[in-house]
């Protein structure tokens, strides 16, 4: 479990470093999800996106609406709610 945590930590420090805004992992997360249909893949980006962009609403909104395709209701209202 520590590895995941340190490779969770990592890319969104590189997230940061980078100077990449919120849009370009949503691209890549929603893209995950309505085109490949990999929607346990794409709610893991948009988690990512949330530990780097905590003050962007647009994240929160797009990790809720992964959950909720994938059977999550509750877990994506609490999402959306909490920002």
């Amino acid at each position: 479990m520590a590895v995941v945590e340190q490779k969770r930590s990592l890319l969104v420090a590189v997230a940061k470093l980078k100077n990449s805004c919120p849009r370009t992992a949503n691209s890549l997360g929603k893209s995950l999800r309505t085109k490949q249909e990999k929607v346990k893949e794409a709610i893991e980006v948009f988690k990512l996106n949330v530990e780097a962009y905590p003050e962007s609403f647009n994240v929160y909104d797009s990790l809720g609406e992964a959950y909720m395709v994938n059977g999550d209701k509750d877990l994506a209202i609490q999402t959306i709610r909490s920002q």
